[in-house]
């Protein structure tokens, strides 16, 4: 989910707005996730997502300044794991880019003495892309893209690239193993490909 707050900039960077991804994996999605703060895989899955909306420029986080420097708003985006069969960071990638797709600010106006005031009104989340992860298995000589998780456990390798409306490269993250460069072109190939199809959901809400 998403939610909204408003508070002080990173000090390096006073005209932006502020992302926090934070996953969760709960106890119930699969026997191998334990109760209690978010371990090294959580961590993992979190920085990939918000390396692929980094990297994208996905959200527009100039437009996030309410006081350059004071006041800007911040966007918690919480990705909680519910069931695991495999490719969870490609799940919450998709869900968290719709989720963000139909966020919205609340709007607030500063007073004469520098106190804040909702207005009542809201306006969507400035969203410049979509940026989708496609993660691929490698197993002996096949690569396959979206693999469930028993193809992910005996995978010889893992990887994971962020693509842009554009088509670019946004991020890679390789988990284990190795891949050839002709490998890692070729996924790059079949995730461009793939692209449309998954904007079209995240557009139409129905991801």
């Amino acid at each position: 989910g998403v939610k909204v707050d408003v508070g002080a900039p990173f000090p390096d960077t006073p005209d932006k707005g502020v992302l926090i991804t934070n996953v969760e994996l709960l106890p119930m999605a699969s026997p191998t996730f334990e109760p209690g703060p978010p371990d090294e895989n959580a961590i993992e899955m979190a920085r990939v997502v918000d390396r692929a909306l980094r990297g994208s420029n996905a959200i527009a986080f100039e437009e996030l300044v309410i006081k350059e420097g004071e006041h800007v708003y911040l966007i918690f985006l919480d990705m909680y794991v519910l069931d695991h069969d495999g490719n969870l960071i490609d799940a919450l990638a998709l869900a968290s880019v719709t989720a963000l797709k139909n966020a919205m600010i609340p709007e607030v106006t500063i007073g004469p003495d520098g106190g804040l005031s909702p207005t009542g009104e809201y306006r969507p989340l400035p969203m410049r892309d979509l940026p989708i992860t496609f993660s691929f298995a490698k197993i002996g000589r096949a690569l396959l893209l979206d693999p469930c998780l028993e193809e992910e456990l005996v995978a010889d390798a893992l990887i994971t690239l962020s693509i842009d409306r554009d088509g670019r490269v946004c991020s890679i993250q390789k988990r284990e193993g190795s891949l050839t460069a002709e490998e890692i072109i070729n996924a790059i190939r079949v995730a461009r490909s793939k692209w449309p199809d998954l904007a079209r959901m995240i557009e139409e809400g129905g991801a």
